[in-house]
């Protein structure tokens, strides 16, 4: 590692605990990880930036950010840009420079999933998004949306997130990754720009979210074991308890990096993306060890320890065992 990505661990360590109070400190790192690490540059790195924001910094909310950016909002922006047909929309597709921090919203209530009316050429949205990484404090949204009548996502809109009524954001408080932001979207009768909705079909965006969205899921997983791993150095000193299988785990990462690199060269390729190997034995190990030691007892532990367990404990209702 050099000197510069050194300097900037150590940096994310030290206003950890205010940037997890301090939403506007947060955001200002954002952009700061942004440029440290180009997410457009996501097969280019021998080790994935959002990885090392966990294991060096033990931030997996400043991982997640990195995320969707390298693995959601630039390859679905460069896939939508091959496809597109409206000159104004492709100017808006490449107007998206590598330091603006994009969200995705796709997750919503069945009961009130977001809907395109269309009429004598003007657009209307209406419906939620429950969880959207990012949330007001992006630059950008990219939102997926249906025509009445249908059953499944069908098209896709690009809006500066400045556009959007500043009220139809709410701020989540999901109890941890508290470095990020998250926010719900409610809007009512809001008509974008014509410009804004993509020209790609029904059929392409669903594959393509389902492309990404496994790879997504994939480098988050990594992530969560570098996070796992600073926790677990982290609180050993603490406590002084030694948690073994570290090592074990760290030598068995090799392989879930390669099949990240798979997956991600056959989606560049326009392949099958196989799903990720099921999650490490040590790493379910080591999260059952931290769980008990933070059941034992807290007063050892800081508040920048406490904080991070709850990133970790975020992912424990994914893992029935734990």
């Amino acid at each position: 590692m050099n000197e510069e990505n050194s300097a900037f661990f150590s940096e994310l360590k030290k206003s950890y605990k205010d940037r997890c109070k301090d939403p506007k400190a947060a955001h200002a790192v954002w952009k700061k990880s942004v440029k440290q690490f180009p997410p457009d540059r996501l097969d280019t790195y021998e080790t994935r930036p959002s990885f090392l924001l966990a294991r060096r910094a033990g931030d997996m909310g400043l991982a997640l950010i990195w995320i969707v950016q390298a693995a959601l909002t630039r390859p679905l922006i460069k896939a939508f840009l091959d496809s597109e047909q409206n000159p104004e929309t492709r100017n808006l597709l490449k107007q998206i420079s590598g330091a603006r921090i994009g969200a995705l919203a796709i997750s919503e209530d069945k009961t009130r999933p977001l809907i395109v009316q269309s009429t004598k050429g003007t657009l209307a949205l209406d419906g939620e998004k429950k969880y959207i990484t990012g949330g007001s404090f992006s630059d950008f949204i990219l939102m997926a949306g249906r025509y009445p009548k249908e059953e499944k996502l069908s098209c896709m809109f690009l809006l500066p997130a400045r556009d959007i009524p500043e009220n139809a954001f709410k701020e989540l408080d999901l109890g941890c990754f508290y470095t990020s932001r998250h926010a719900r979207l409610a809007l009512e009768a809001y008509h974008p720009p014509a410009a804004a909705l993509l020209s790609a079909t029904p059929s392409m965006i669903r594959k393509q979210l389902l492309i990404w969205g496994i790879i997504e899921r994939s480098m988050i997983m990594e992530s969560l074991a570098g996070l796992v791993i600073y926790l677990a150095e982290k609180v050993s000193e603490k406590s002084g308890e030694t948690i073994v299988d570290i090592r074990e785990l760290e030598s068995g990462l090799g392989q879930i990096s390669r099949e990240i690199n798979q997956q991600i060269q056959s989606a560049r390729n326009g392949d099958f993306v196989k799903p990720l190997s099921p999650m490490p034995k040590h790493l379910i190990f080591i999260m059952k060890h931290l769980k008990k030691i933070y059941e034992n007892g807290q007063d050892h532990l800081s508040d920048e320890l406490l904080y991070r367990y709850k990133d970790m404990f975020f992912f424990k209702a994914a893992f029935s065992k734990l």
